[in-house]
């Protein structure tokens, strides 16, 4: 698993509307995000902004868990509320 910090940023329309830095360990809560219509979420990780080689996505009810390479899937780092819910 990479060591660097990993954020995701929501973006709606053209305008980024919030970034978080995802936890890097395996404890802790994950962060949570409200769908938006038409929204994008994008991964970065690192100083270049390239995307994390490897997640597991899973759908849990109309959400989407995203969990990074290395970690526990049933642990996400990030859950997008009502994903499924929002066409994006």
């Amino acid at each position: 698993m990479n060591t660097q910090a990993v954020n995701i940023a929501v973006v709606e329309g053209k305008t980024i509307t919030s970034t978080t830095e995802l936890r890097s360990n395996p404890q802790g809560k994950p962060v949570v995000i409200k769908a938006i219509p038409n929204g994008k979420y994008i991964l970065a990780e690192g100083e270049n902004g390239f995307a994390p080689e490897n997640i597991t996505i899973k759908r849990v009810g109309k959400n989407l868990h995203i969990a990074l390479e290395g970690t526990d899937p049933d642990q996400p780092q990030v859950i997008i509320e009502g994903f499924f819910d929002n066409q994006g």
